[in-house]
């Protein structure tokens, strides 16, 4: 029978902190949407640059006598060469500077949330102390990212190759230069 009963609850500031890590999760998100656009661009622009410039030489190998076959694996030689290097060499540049960021903010020994300045914490000093583990990045994330970019690289010159190989030789051919 109590009317206008209140109870508070202090969380020695969880809410703030776990407001902020959402905020940080959102645009961790964003972030990885972003580039995931960026690396899908630039391997369109790539490839259709690649095998754009390549119609030449599809019609005269094609009129040479080479079937469609063995030019599409012809150009898809050079393109995978270009894309198996720079995958690799991305991904491994990748997770390595992200093993040597993370293992820096764990080895500075700081918190990573100061709270002395903090007008929402009551006592700084009982907070718990930050536990030092070994923090390093999943070695399988760059070797899926690494698959997933040849596959869809893959995929893409396969369509523009498939387009290439459609324009008949001989027209080809007898078009003068623009």
């Amino acid at each position: 029978g109590i009317n206008n009963l209140e109870v508070e609850f202090y969380d020695g500031g969880y809410e703030k902190l776990a407001s902020g890590m959402r905020n940080l999760k959102t645009v961790a998100i964003i972030l990885v949407v972003v580039s995931v656009a960026t690396t899908l661009a630039v391997l369109f622009f790539f490839i259709f640059m690649f095998i754009s410039k390549q119609k030449k030489r599809t019609a005269i190998e094609r009129s040479l006598g080479m079937t469609k076959k063995k030019c599409m694996l012809s150009m898809l030689y050079g393109i995978i060469v270009v894309i198996f290097i720079g995958t690799i060499a991305g991904s491994f540049i990748g997770f390595n500077i992200t093993n040597f960021v993370m293992s820096n903010s764990i080895e500075t020994g700081e918190e990573l949330y100061s709270t002395t300045f903090s007008n929402w914490v009551n006592n700084s000093d009982k907070m718990a102390e930050l536990s030092e583990t070994s923090v390093s990045a999943n070695p399988l994330v760059p070797i899926f990212i690494c698959i997933a970019v040849i596959i869809v690289s893959l995929v893409i010159s396969f369509v523009f190759i498939k387009n290439n190989l459609k324009a008949e030789p001989l027209k080809l051919l007898s078009k003068s230069e623009e």
